[in-house]
């Protein structure tokens, strides 16, 4: 049954919601525990159903736009004269499903303005800036067409990573990133998501005041 092509579709679902599940949970869990320990309020029994409770949307979320977003695809895929523009990586498939399927998706589930849905944006967008900033250095072309397009897609390593005279963009992109963050944080802190100023008033602010020797060196206020 495991083998059944007729069934890859529905199996690759119940896959890729398990790893969206897992993988939520791993992110989530150790996260929201640093941050109740460092700065959490309250009785420990309610920093623990916090913890619990944004761990599983974490979890949910990601499990819930595997499955929308892998959905959408093969719907995309199924459809007579959608396969039109750049193939894709399978059969009947074009590279802008991709795209459309995650619109769908990320509207769906990350469009909320809940924090853990910012936090994964956030997150993504400095990942993804950094990607299409690199997209003009790339030489190997992603494989177009078959199924053995999956199978060397998934060996990343060696597809993506094969570069030309590759430029640093690390230096520059930090650069304007840090001077962005701090000019927003000192002129413009509401503009900052709460849980990035706060920590910044931590570390630049809070640092500017003390009373005694205390305070100075053992704890903040």
């Amino acid at each position: 049954m495991l083998d059944d092509p007729r069934l890859h579709f529905l199996l690759s679902l119940v896959k890729g919601i398990r790893n969206g599940l897992v993988y939520g949970a791993k992110v989530r869990f150790p996260h929201s525990l640093v941050i109740a320990l460092l700065y959490g309020k309250g009785p420990w029994p309610d920093r623990l159903r916090r913890i619990i409770q944004a761990t599983k949307t974490h979890a949910t979320k990601l499990a819930l736009f595997v499955l929308i977003y892998k959905s959408s695809l093969q719907l995309l895929r199924s459809v007579p004269g959608l396969a039109f523009g750049p193939a894709g990586l399978l059969k009947d498939e074009a590279s802008w499903h991709a795209l459309a399927a995650g619109a769908l998706a990320g509207a769906l589930i990350f469009g909320d303005g809940s924090p853990i849905s910012q936090q994964i944006n956030l997150y993504l967008m400095s990942r993804v800036l950094v990607g299409v900033l690199s997209l003009p250095f790339l030489t190997s072309p992603t494989p177009q067409g078959t199924e053995e397009g999956v199978a060397r897609a998934l060996a990343r390593p060696d597809l993506t990573r094969q570069t030309r005279s590759l430029p640093s963009l690390h230096r520059p992109f930090a650069m304007a990133l840090w001077a962005l963050a701090l000019w927003l944080h000192r002129y413009r802190p509401a503009a900052l998501p709460s849980s990035l100023g706060q920590s910044m008033d931590y570390l630049y602010l809070d640092s500017e005041w003390w009373t005694s020797l205390r305070t100075l060196l053992w704890h903040n206020k």
